[in-house]
């Protein structure tokens, strides 16, 4: 009776064994499978986003709030407003909010574009969200915002892409 427990485990590591090997053999030679298993544990490479080409894919968990002459190819999930705050003042505002949170890393900065990216991990599910926000120097001291958030995996939650864009549009356009 012994020797069959041991066999069973002999085998059951020997095929273990091989499937490590056949999924070692998959991802050398299906870079797509390797692409996808990064984005499911949060190590994607994602070029640069480009509001005015962005196209929204609506079966995603999303939210988008953008100027219609920004996002020509993208319709927002609600209108864009002008803030009488100095593109300045916000941006200063978004990197000390992105500064003071753990949970909130910055991802990317085009300084030409005044674009930022940041990526959020909820504090339950720690799964990676992105936020990209771009602040729009309309003259006179005031500012429009072009903001897209979306999950990386399914939150399970409805809704929490805008209520994400809410409380960052909060925190970046109160009075002083």
């Amino acid at each position: 009776m012994g020797n069959s427990k041991l066999d069973r485990f002999v085998y059951g590591i020997l095929g273990l064994s091989v499937l490590v090997m056949l999924a070692g053999v998959l991802l050398t030679f299906n870079p797509s499978l390797t692409d996808k298993l990064k984005g499911v544990f949060g190590v994607t490479e994602m070029g640069e986003l480009d509001f005015e080409t962005l196209v929204v894919d609506s079966t995603q968990d999303n939210y988008l709030l953008c100027p219609e002459d920004i996002c020509l190819s993208a319709t927002s999930n609600e209108p864009a407003n002008v803030y009488r705050i100095k593109p300045s003042l916000i941006r200063q505002r978004l990197l000390a909010y992105a500064d003071s949170r753990p949970n909130i890393k910055l991802r990317n900065i085009d300084m030409d574009l005044q674009q930022f990216e940041f990526t959020e991990q909820s504090p339950n599910m720690r799964l990676p969200d992105i936020i990209t926000i771009r602040i729009i120097d309309i003259g006179g001291d005031s500012s429009m915002l072009a903001i897209y958030s979306r999950s990386v995996l399914d939150s399970g939650r409805p809704g929490t892409n805008e209520e994400r864009v809410c409380r960052w549009l909060d925190i970046l356009t109160r009075s002083s």
